[in-house]
This record gives structure tokens, sequence and C-alpha cells, in this order.
């Protein structure tokens, strides 16, 4: 996630946001991926709340996990 801050009246305040989901879809899953991620914002109470006003833009980025391997460990799990 990424934003642009400018000023209004001397102020700064947050302009723009961007955020990039990267996901992984088990199997041949991407379409339930891809339906997941166009139907999210408007369950969002975050985008539901900022949406009007400040501009927010997303990005999806999907590859296919094994379905054999076992999960990944947490950011807070790696090494």
């Amino acid at each position: 996630m990424h934003g642009t801050v400018g000023k209004d009246d001397g102020v700064l305040v947050i302009q723009r946001i961007h955020v990039k989901y990267s996901l992984k879809a088990a199997g041949g899953a991407p379409e339930v991926v891809q339906r997941a991620f166009e139907a999210h914002p408007m369950r969002c109470p975050v985008y539901r709340t900022l949406h009007r006003c400040i501009e927010i833009t997303t990005e999806l980025e999907t590859t296919t996990a094994d379905a054999n391997a076992g999960p990944e460990p947490a950011d807070s799990e790696r090494s």
C-alpha cells in the first residue's frame, strides 16, 4: 500500500491510496479470487468510510499455490 499526500490550505492531507493485493489461489480458482477482489471494496468498512473523500485504487496480483504444500509462515515467523 502506498499513498499520496498533498496540502490543503497549508495542512497535509491524504489525497490518494493505492492498495496492492498479492494472493495465492489454490488449484485452478483464479476466477474465485477475481470475484472476491471485485466485491471486496463495497464490503470493506475502511473503503466505505474513505472512498468519497480519498481516491482509492486497487491492484490484484495472483499466483497459483501448490495444493499439496502446507501454509506459508506468517511474516513474524519468517527468518
